[in-house]
């Protein structure tokens, strides 16, 4: 989003900030980078733009580079749950309009979460949740990417080496793939 490029690029005085859109391709020719690191993105992004950019980071990075992404952890599901339980203890003033929509993201919570155990790629773009401006219900909303998945989605372009999640540190697991030097056929 541009405001925040703006904001990057005051911050850290350098131009090396730019706004790309919501599916690949980059401007970046392939094999160009080592690591690419993306913090509360793919815990937003929709199936199709998580294979979209996995795909797309495949050709930038080289050879055994490091994808490092967070996701939503099991655990937002009992938070969202918590919000809707409570709102219906509170006044509807009490509560912003994002703890407002995450407490109606899913109809039935209990089968989200089945869906996760089960391995499952998790989505909701509920209204509410999908961001402002360029941030559209096509490919933005809460994404939840259980380890299960993430071994096996991306596996024609990545390994995943770790799945890290710890609650007393971390608020969204962080998923760090290698890249495979040729695309499984």
């Amino acid at each position: 989003m541009e405001n925040f490029i703006k904001v990057c690029r005051q911050t850290f005085g350098t131009d090396n900030f730019q706004v790309i859109d919501p599916y690949p391709p980059l401007n970046f020719p392939d094999n160009t980078f080592d690591f690419v690191v993306g913090y509360s993105v793919f815990s937003h992004l929709s199936e199709q733009a998580c294979a979209s950019w996995m795909k797309e980071f495949h050709r930038i990075l080289v050879p055994g580079g490091i994808v490092a992404v967070t996701t939503r952890a099991r655990s937002f599901f009992d938070h969202c749950q918590s919000l809707k339980d409570n709102a219906r203890n509170k006044h509807p003033s009490e509560l912003s309009e994002y703890a407002k929509a995450l407490a109606n993201l899913f109809d039935d919570f209990e089968a989200a979460k089945a869906r996760y155990d089960n391995g499952e790629f998790v989505h909701s773009n509920r209204e509410g949740v999908t961001g402002s401006g360029a941030m559209t219900a096509e490919f933005y909303g809460e994404s939840f990417i259980p380890e299960a998945y993430a071994r096996t989605a991306y596996a024609d372009y990545f390994e995943l080496e770790k799945f890290l999640f710890d609650e007393r540190r971390q608020t969204q697991p962080i998923l760090f793939f290698r890249r495979k030097n040729k695309v499984a056929s």
